[in-house]
């Protein structure tokens, strides 16, 4: 959530326009599957979101996920679950989320560049360490 990565996540799902009839969009499709899947672990959470999984609490999406990835859930859901931890994982640790798409610039610091310590763009860094060799041009002998 701190990543800002859920319209970008969206975004990145619905596009690719692999969503069968009736769904209109690949992340309906997801929220549909999650929302199934929920109904074995929680089959009446409340809270403020449409969807029941969102709804669940951190220990119960993780048993979601688990009956998802050891194919409790179906076969079909072990990739599935694989795909959408590693595409929001992708999605949250890069700068997606606090990236301005009408300028191309950051209105933010991203997660990902916390978490890896990562000090930003570099225009140049004291680590030139001077000629190969001493040669000063590629086709010096």
């Amino acid at each position: 959530m701190e990543a800002n990565g859920q319209l970008p996540l969206e975004f990145g799902l619905n596009t690719a326009g692999l969503a069968p009839p009736p769904f209109d969009s690949l992340s309906e499709l997801i929220t549909f599957a999650l929302d199934n899947v929920t109904g074995f672990i929680n089959p009446a959470p409340t809270g403020p979101f449409a969807g029941r999984f969102a709804n669940l609490t951190w220990n119960e999406k993780v048993a979601v996920f688990s009956a998802m990835e050891s194919g409790l859930a179906g076969p079909e859901m072990v990739t599935l679950a694989n795909a959408l931890l590693l595409y929001t994982g992708l999605v949250s640790y890069s700068d997606a989320g606090v990236l301005n798409p009408l300028t191309g610039e950051l209105i933010a610091e991203p997660v990902g560049w916390q978490i890896s310590g990562y000090e930003g763009v570099s225009v140049g860094r004291n680590d030139y360490q001077g000629y190969y060799r001493g040669q000063r041009r590629a086709h010096e002998h």
